[in-house]
């Protein structure tokens, strides 16, 4: 409440368990802040229209704190994109696996407002959107895994989706994040591989 009502504070981070952003970004903005929040940003309808109406009353900027595009390998690959070496785009793939299970040992991780499809694959599926923003169909399978089931998660903890943009180009975006990983130098945690008509490009985080 004492960074709410100070003048000297004009944006408010918000970095609070999922389940919370909606409540902490409406009080940020009432009390006429700027507003940074991280991913996964809202994840239901109403509470989106709720932050909204906020953000139209405030005239305040909201952010979403989505880190991703700012990552060093990921920047690059899109600066060597953007200079036309590679050509045009045909398609993109994009994942993001890790061995996540220390996570569980959260409370909040384990209730049914979190959801490893907002905080883990919104990822890859953001440098996707990046690439193709008009994305117009998306088909996927979600699956609990045993681990996930024995930590006492009660969402999907394993995601692939294939989406496709409305010029026809398809992309595909996996996530899995409750099962040990192989070493890196075989399988980094988050990748963007990228094909066009002249080379291909593949960033890792792991370069950072």
């Amino acid at each position: 409440a004492a960074m709410l009502a100070n003048p000297a504070v004009d944006v408010i981070g918000i970095y609070t368990p999922d389940h919370l952003h909606a409540e902490h970004i409406i009080r940020a903005l009432d009390a006429g802040k700027h507003v940074i929040c991280a991913k996964p940003f809202i994840d239901n309808l109403e509470q989106a229209r709720a932050v909204l109406a906020a953000q139209q009353r405030s005239g305040k900027q909201v952010m979403v704190g989505q880190s991703t595009r700012f990552f060093a390998p990921f920047m690059r690959q899109r600066e060597h994109f953007d200079s036309g070496a590679l050509g045009d785009l045909v398609t993109i793939e994009a994942s993001y696996s890790d061995d996540h299970r220390w996570f569980l040992n959260k409370p909040w991780a384990r209730q049914a407002a979190f959801k490893w499809l907002y905080g883990g694959i919104s990822h890859p599926a953001d440098l996707v959107r990046w690439y193709l923003p008009d994305v117009v169909e998306v088909m996927g399978y979600a699956y609990l895994s045993a681990n996930g089931r024995a930590g006492g998660l009660v969402n999907p903890d394993t995601y692939h989706f294939v989406l496709k943009a409305a010029d026809g180009r398809i992309a595909r975006v996996s996530g899995v994040y409750s099962c040990p990983t192989v070493p890196v130098e075989r399988d980094s945690p988050m990748t963007c591989i990228l094909r066009c008509t002249d080379g291909a490009s593949q960033a890792d985080y792991h370069e950072l």
